[in-house]
């Protein structure tokens, strides 16, 4: 299997201080690409890294999550300087977003619903895809980007919102990335169920979302794992999930692979 992983966080320390090991790992296990995201200002240097040291294997997508805008609002206008300086050296701008069920707050809420506003226009000045971050706010976010975004180069990242949804981002020509937790989480399953394969990519959310019971920590390697378990729940083999998500990440990032 030719595989890649469309999100994860390798410049999170578990992950960053054994990266030669991750790296072995994840080609040994058919992967011939990763696409790392950070999160929040000071770790999109190291995902700028990260990505220079394994070039044409590793590629940085630079995000700015809900809850960085909620905490640490000061960073945005900085990290909005940091993407546009640093444009031609990532392949996505995520992930962003909304977050509900961290943040409850309604007057936190709007002030963050601004910043992604910004940074969707932002996503057109760069000329990038967008990867999305939404939790217990897939509709309002699904509104925003229908709203404000001019393109339909949307990378709807770990969705778990309900099939309607799924339904109406599909329609607007939007892509999926179905988690490492389909093993384990129904919805999920769900979600692989209703995203067809021309419109999937697969990912880990390393070092999160193991779908290994003695395995807490997630990494890139594991990909393969949920490709086995979408073939069988497509009635396809595992190799035509691979071939497939893999074609389709490579078009959809302009991936020199």
């Amino acid at each position: 299997m030719r595989l890649i992983d469309t999100h994860s966080h390798l410049e999170w320390n578990s992950l960053y201080e054994k990266l030669e090991q991750v790296v072995k790992g994840a080609k040994e296990n058919g992967l011939i690409g990763i696409i790392t995201s950070s999160v929040w200002l000071d770790t999109a240097p190291v995902g700028i890294k990260i990505a220079h040291k394994y070039e044409n294997f590793i590629f940085p997508s630079i995000g700015f999550a809900p809850t960085e805008a909620a905490k640490k609002p000061a960073t945005f206008e900085p990290f909005k300087q940091f993407v546009l300086e640093h444009s031609n050296q990532m392949i996505g701008l995520g992930e962003i977003g909304l977050d509900y069920y961290w943040i409850k707050d309604k007057v936190i809420r709007k002030d963050v619903e601004n910043k992604f506003i910004e940074l969707i226009q932002l996503s057109e000045t760069i000329n990038k895809p967008i990867v999305i971050h939404c939790r217990d706010a897939e509709q309002r976010v699904i509104e925003l980007i229908e709203e404000y975004c001019n393109h339909d180069r949307v990378h709807m990242h770990c969705f778990s919102g309900p099939s309607h949804l799924v339904k109406r981002a599909l329609k607007n020509g939007w892509c999926f990335s179905v988690p490492t937790s389909v093993v384990n989480r129904k919805y999920h399953q769900k979600l692989a169920e209703n995203v067809p394969l021309e419109r999937m990519f697969l990912e880990t959310d390393a070092p999160f979302l193991s779908p290994l019971k003695d395995q807490k920590i997630n990494e890139p390697k594991n990909i393969a794992i949920s490709a086995v378990r979408i073939a069988n729940m497509k009635n396809t083999t595992p190799d035509n999930v691979a071939d497939i998500t893999t074609a389709n990440a490579i078009e959809f990032y302009s991936l020199p692979i």
